[in-house]
């Protein structure tokens, strides 16, 4: 049956068409949201130190490679019929980097849920297993597994298919192995499978720990394990129906078929295709609805971001306070300086304090504050701590709160009068006040009748 039928020919304009009115939008938001993903975990200090949120991370840079490399290329291709996307050497870069930003978008996923079921259960054993040391060497790990998965195909000799205009291996066992294996199993089943079976454990632990309370969940665990839910209902709703087209064109890939079915199935194997890009394009959306935290940094990361020209870095307004400090509060009337700057600890001496000290006070109190923060949730819009040294002055030492403006609304420990690890046990006072912080601000919990 000739192409030129105006039947054949009205299906494939309307491929041309999905290609590009349902291609762009997902193409545009799943760029955004992935972008935002990325800058928003980026600057959030807890963000970093937390497995599931670094796994949210990564995974939006997989999606967002996924929807530049492949949705993109699909649109040409599809949607213009942009015949040079389809030669030997553009599909033999094309094809397996695609596959390969996708198997680690899937796998990020599944280590997502799992992670979650690990923090939400009771057993501290198995809760101890979610760290983000080993979440950095699973994703290495997932990457090289999938890079050696993908390698066979540049060895390969491609064939294009014309009309279909489709990037296909001429070694028909390496092609049965990747319909079946590659895009069936590891793309769809596995995922689908680990995903649902953890989000519903996940599910569980929930509603055991809200039943009973023998355990409490910190605010940043239990807002990524909303988010996780969320992303796996959405996520299953675009893989599920995409995963039942491929069984479908897998079971009947022997069949003789006319031009009609074989146009008919194109067009439906198409809009699947575009239908589960939107997995890698709503994450982000997902996590916006799910959690008010979560909107709240997206709407302060986009109004507060600005460009620092002189380090050409980019930093949220507000969170960096100057090189000098002027104390305003009790007796203490110092121009401190900041010595040291990092994701969770602002360091000020004053005048008198020595400087070969920086390099120990700033990785004991940055490594406690991590941990603090680990342990026991949130300490207000401002993730780092602020901590204050003097010598010879203002013997002994204070803590303040990111809600009281005697301090500038930062969580703030100020302790004289050293000398600073001249003698053992010289560290017992900025613990001491990191303590006080703890029982008077974590979990954004402000003030503790307990405190002395």
């Amino acid at each position: 049956m000739s192409s030129n039928d105006p039947y054949i020919r009205q299906i494939q304009l309307s491929i041309q068409y999905i290609a590009l009115t349902f291609g762009f939008p997902i193409l545009i938001l799943g760029i955004i949201g992935n972008i935002l993903n990325i800058i928003v975990f980026l600057h959030k200090a807890s963000y970093k130190h937390n497995a599931s949120s670094f796994y949210m991370l990564v995974k939006s840079f997989f999606d967002l490679n996924v929807l530049v490399i492949s949705l993109a290329g699909d649109i040409i291709i599809d949607g213009f019929h942009a015949n040079a996307l389809t030669s030997e050497n553009w599909c033999k870069f094309r094809v397996p980097l695609a596959y390969i930003n996708s198997l680690c978008s899937s796998s990020c996923l599944c280590l997502q849920a799992i992670d979650s079921y690990m923090c939400s259960s009771r057993n501290a054993t198995i809760r101890q297993y979610s760290t983000i040391k080993k979440a950095r060497y699973l994703i290495v790990g997932f990457l090289f597994v999938w890079i050696c998965n993908e390698c066979p195909y540049y060895f390969m000799k491609s064939a294009n298919i014309i009309p279909n205009l489709t990037c296909q291996t001429s070694n028909t066992i390496y092609r049965t192995y990747r319909s079946y294996f590659t895009i069936l199993v590891l793309n769809i089943i596995v995922p689908i499978t680990i995903i649902s079976l953890f989000g519903y454990l996940t599910y569980k632990n929930m509603h055991t720990l809200n039943t009973d309370g023998q355990y409490r969940l910190s605010t940043l665990t239990k807002q990524t394990i909303r988010m996780a839910l969320y992303e796996t209902i959405i996520v299953l709703l675009f893989k599920c129906p995409f995963g039942i087209a491929q069984i479908y064109l897998v079971s009947t890939a022997n069949i003789v078929k006319d031009v009609y079915r074989q146009t008919k199935e194109q067009f439906i194997t198409l809009f699947f295709y575009f239908y589960v890009y939107n997995a890698n394009a709503v994450p982000f959306f997902c996590y916006f609805a799910a959690s008010k935290s979560f909107r709240k940094q997206v709407i302060d990361t986009i109004k507060r971001i600005r460009f620092n020209q002189r380090t050409n870095l980019i930093f949220p307004l507000g969170e960096i306070v100057g090189a000098t400090w002027q104390e305003h509060w009790f007796e203490h009337n110092q121009l401190l300086t900041r010595v040291y700057y990092g994701d969770d600890l602002a360091l000020y001496y004053d005048d008198d304090v020595a400087r070969s000290t920086v390099p120990y006070i700033s990785k004991y109190l940055s490594d406690a504050w991590r941990y603090v923060k680990r342990n026991y949730g949130s300490f207000g819009p401002d993730e780092r701590l602020y901590a204050i040294f003097h010598t010879g002055r203002y013997s002994g030492g204070h803590p303040s709160y990111y809600y009281s403006a005697s301090h500038d609304f930062k969580n703030v420990i100020d302790q004289g009068a050293g000398p600073w690890f001249e003698q053992l046990g010289s560290m017992d006072i900025p613990t001491h006040e990191i303590f006080h912080i703890v029982e008077m601000a974590s979990f954004n919990t402000q003030g503790s009748p307990g405190f002395w």
